[in-house]
């Protein structure tokens, strides 16, 4: 599945940072987009079913394409050792455009 790529991939990343020992000084972030699709997006096979969720909103309102949610609350993840040694939620609203001024 395209979850189990993704984790692949980003394990990839952080072990190879560890085998370079750059883990310390390197910030990692990971962003899922937009929430889940529902199937009525143009150019869907004619036999498909319509209006139903491809992936999980753990529960909240919305999909990919609105403003709940489900549509737009998303993982936002950094790791950064050298600079943030244990985990910290936040709970206010953030979004990319945050990154850069911010960095």
């Amino acid at each position: 599945s395209m979850v189990t790529a993704v984790d692949d991939g980003v394990g990839e990343v952080v072990q190879t940072l560890g085998e370079l020992q750059l883990q310390n000084k390197t910030l990692v972030i990971f962003i899922s987009d937009n929430g889940p699709a529902l199937t009525n997006f143009r150019g869907m096979p004619d036999d498909w079913p319509r209006d139903e969720i491809l992936g999980s909103t753990g529960g909240l309102a919305g999909a990919k394409g609105t403003f709940y949610e489900g549509g737009i609350r998303v993982p936002f993840i950094f790791k950064w050792p050298g600079a943030w040694p244990r985990r910290i939620a936040y709970d206010a609203p953030i979004t990319t455009l945050d990154l850069f001024p911010t960095l």
